[in-house]
This record gives structure tokens, sequence and C-alpha cells, in this order.
């Protein structure tokens, strides 16, 4: 991201105060600016320069809590703040004590606080109200340090970063962010999701490789919208025998569980493109797997299985790449994955003549 950028000048008095006392704003920005040396794409000398700031970036300064003087007079018009690579053990437990630096910390879109040392959030999170955008990701963030405020921002917030946490239970006060598109958890100690998980039905794209799970919920069947998931390296021993509603899915990555079945209901997946299902337990895959349109990489090693019921040659014609090593397959089959690779760069040929 840039440091800083500008969008067009504001009023120059507001009802609540924001630009009411400018200059002495302005005065205690400068402060900070000097004394963190702040780099700044364009000079800002002036009140109507000040209102013009839209990002600022604070990362690797060292901070350890945020200065009350940036936290008083946070440029009235920001939309994002980062404070990546700092030694923040916490957030204000309040954004503001008047109503211009409450107003500026509320106008935030996207807050960047990854890389820190944060345990816990504060409640106050849940006023940053026109929040879009929430990146949390490597701190030491533990469920209980998740406020049921954060709950507060169910009506803006589309992206939430939480990856690389100590997270071991999945607060239940997010599954009422229901404008989620994207989220995060991966590289945390989640055993469980709970079954509210399915009110999340906005999500796009979930992260929940590198966890400890064993199941998922059934009310996964409503995330209707879901066209990315990543849960390998977990210890799931089975799938939601509705996972096949899920018919916005378009890449699956269940690589490295223990799964011994896949349900036949994802053949239903029409939209399916990538399918890794590599180091499991499984004894068989479903013929329906086969009737994929889009299917383009199906990965398939280092599991159990005895025979392949359809031919890919045959059945999937998007079919890019397909791994079949690791198996009891017969030679015959195993051919196939050959084939597949043979086909590929054979089209690639052509297409370059």
């Amino acid at each position: 991201m840039g440091t800083l950028c500008r969008t067009k000048p504001s009023q120059a008095m507001s009802d609540d105060g924001t630009s009411g006392d400018g200059d002495s704003r302005l005065e205690t920005f400068l402060a900070v600016v000097e004394k963190f040396e702040i780099e700044l794409d364009d000079p800002v000398e002036t009140a109507e320069e000040f209102e013009e700031l839209e990002e600022l970036d604070l990362s690797e300064k060292g901070l350890t809590e945020l200065p009350g003087d940036l936290v008083l007079s946070l440029p009235p018009n920001l939309k994002t703040l980062a404070l990546e690579k700092n030694g923040l053990t916490q957030l204000p437990e309040s954004f503001g004590t008047d109503a211009a630096s409450t107003a500026a910390w509320t106008r935030l879109t996207e807050l960047y606080v990854r890389d820190n040392a944060l345990i816990k959030l504060p409640a106050a999170i849940g006023e940053l109200s026109k929040l879009e955008s929430l990146y949390l990701e490597d701190n030491k963030l533990t469920s209980e340090g998740i406020p049921n405020e954060i709950a507060q921002l169910s009506g803006t917030l589309t992206g939430l970063c939480l990856h690389r946490n100590v997270l071991t239970t999945f607060p239940v006060s997010l599954c009422q962010l229901v404008q989620l598109e994207e989220l995060y958890l991966d590289g945390n100690s989640l055993e469980s999701l709970p079954e509210e998980f399915g009110m999340l039905q906005n999500l796009k794209e979930l992260d929940i490789l590198d966890n400890k799970l064993t199941t998922l919920p059934d009310s996964f069947k409503n995330l209707h919208r879901l066209e990315i998931l990543h849960a390998e390296r977990n210890q799931l021993t089975k799938l939601p025998k509705n996972l096949g509603e899920l018919q916005s899915l378009r890449k699956v990555y269940l690589q490295n569980n223990c799964l011994t079945k896949l349900h036949a209901s994802l053949g239903r997946c029409l939209k399916l493109e990538v399918l890794n299902i590599e180091d499991n337990s499984l004894a068989k895959v479903a013929k329906r797997i086969g009737d994929l349109p889009k299917l383009k990489h199906l990965l398939l090693a280092n599991n159990n299985i005895t025979e392949l019921p359809f031919n890919p040659m045959e059945k999937t014609p998007n079919l890019r790449r397909l791994t079949l090593s690791g198996n009891q397959l017969s030679p015959e089959i195993l051919e196939l994955e050959k084939q597949v690779a043979m086909a590929k760069v054979t089209e690639e040929e052509e297409n370059e003549d």
C-alpha cells in the first residue's frame, strides 16, 4: 500500500467537530509525524491538506502501544491505517476522547495490525462502524481475546484475517459477521467450528488449513457462495454429506487429512476446477467425480485407492493434471497420469502453432 494519498477536500467545519479544532490537531499530528519519522507522499502544512489524507503507514516504527497524541489527532478522512510489524501488545480501549477524534476512527475502512503481539482486541473495535477489512494475522490472539462487540461490524466487514494466532475455538460472535466474503483462519489450533458457522452465507473464500479440525459442521451446506476452500493439513476424518450443495465451489484443497470417504454429492459441484485429496486414506473415488465438466486438477496421490471408476481421458476433457501414485492401482491405471500430462503438452504445442 502507498504511504499516504489524498481525497477531495472535505467541508471546513462539521457538526461533530471534525475540523473545528483542525489547527491544533494538525500541530499534534505533525509532531507525531516528526517523532516517528513518517514519510508523507505529499507535504502536509495546512488544515485542508490534513483533511485530504486517506492512508497512513505506521509500520515498523517500534511501537509497543499507539501514542495517545496519534489516537487524538488521526486525520479526519483517513480510510486506511497500517500498524504492521511493530511490538503492539494492545489497541486503545477507546478510539478518541472527543467527537472529532472518535469520528476520525469511525471513518476507517481498512486496518492492518498484522505481525504484532496482540493477545486481545478492545471492545471498542465494534465502534469502527465503516470497517471493511481487518488484518490481524501473526499476533497472539486467543479465542477469549475476541470481544463480542466485534459483531457490531456485521454490516460492513467483508474481509477478516486471523491466521497464525492461537485460537483454539471459533468465537460465535464472529458468526454474526454475515457480510464476510473472505475469512482466513489458517495456522491456529482450532479443533471444531460451531454450528452457527453456517450463518456466514456470503463467504467466497475460506482458509482453515493447518488447524486440528476433525469434522466440519452440517451447517456448512449454507455457504452457497463459497468458491475456494482451503482445509488441508487438518485431522478431518469425514466431510458433510451435503457438501455437494455448495454449487459455487471452484477449488477444494483437502490434502493431508484422514479422510476415508469422499461423498458422491461432490460430483454435483459442476463449477469445480481443482480437487486435491492427496495424502489421505481414501479407498475409492466416487464415479460422479468423473462427471465434473470443468475439472482441471484431480490430485489423488498417496491414498489407498484400488480402482478408478472412470477414464479421465474420456470423461473429463478439461483435465490438465492428474496424480495417482502412492495408491494400489494397476499399472494401466497409473499410466493415465502420464497420458493426461502428455495430452496437455500436445495441446500446448498445437496452440503455439
